[in-house]
């Protein structure tokens, strides 16, 4: 069962990084065109800018969590078929 785990894990690295390749082919050329969509006969690809802040808001007194709280950016993609 273990080695079936790591082989599944180094299976799962490999696609990861061939879908992190198609993503940055995608959004290279998605900024090329100027849009956050592509389409194709079957397939649609959308892209929506996602923000996020980190802290335990909770835990922290408001002042502190104004001055500190880190808030990031990122891509996400969705794929829908038609």
């Amino acid at each position: 069962v273990i080695e079936k785990w790591e082989e599944a894990k180094d299976k799962l690295k490999i696609l990861e990084e061939k879908i992190d390749k198609y993503k940055a082919y995608i959004n290279k050329k998605m900024n090329e065109k100027g849009t956050d969509t592509i389409e194709t006969e079957n397939y649609k690809v959308s892209r929506q800018r996602a923000s996020r802040t980190y802290m335990s808001k909770d835990r922290v007194p408001t002042d502190i969590w104004d001055r500190y709280s880190v808030k990031t950016s990122y891509d996400m993609f969705r794929v829908k078929k038609r």
